[in-house]
């Protein structure tokens, strides 16, 4: 099934089969009203080459955004010990937007966590970048993964 459109009574409605995506990027108006220039913009973090540990290189957020909300879900989870630790941060500030006391990389799949509902990252609202950004994510295996992902995502609106 494809993405469809479709319009009655002046209001238009996406509709997105599981499993496909949709990136948003352009003016985006809701009820009539514009909401700036809303960019979605998705990263896998990926431990199957093995290691203790790795900082991997997300995205970079333009200067002048806005970041609305930052997302992880585990797809497979990091194995190699009990104590993994994923964050997801800028340079400086490893866990700014996820900590990994509050999302289990080593968990079950599909655990979800998010920037606002967060209670130990240092940003939990939106966050605006005066200059162009870095996203990382840091994570750590005391015994060496072998396999794991977890994708993260970034809502931003430039304004």
């Amino acid at each position: 099934m494809a993405i469809s459109l479709t319009e009655a009574n002046g209001v238009s409605t996406i509709t997105i089969p599981s499993g496909d995506t949709l990136n948003l990027n352009g003016t985006v108006k809701v009820n009539g009203v514009s909401s700036g220039k809303k960019v979605v913009v998705a990263s896998v973090v990926d431990a199957s080459a093995g290691g203790t540990a790795q900082t991997t290189n997300l995205m970079t957020v333009p200067a002048g955004a806005f970041i609305k909300e930052v997302m992880a879900v585990v797809n497979t989870p990091f194995n190699g010990a009990s104590t993994t630790t994923l964050d997801v941060g800028i340079s400086g500030t490893a866990s700014k937007y996820i900590h990994h006391t509050d999302f289990n990389a080593g968990g079950s799949a599909n655990t979800f966590m998010s920037m606002t509902g967060g209670t130990n990252n240092s940003t939990k609202h939106t966050d605006y970048r005066a200059s162009s950004t870095q996203l990382i994510a840091t994570w750590t295996n005391t015994t060496g993964a072998s396999a794991g992902n977890v994708t993260v995502t970034c809502e931003y609106v430039l304004a």
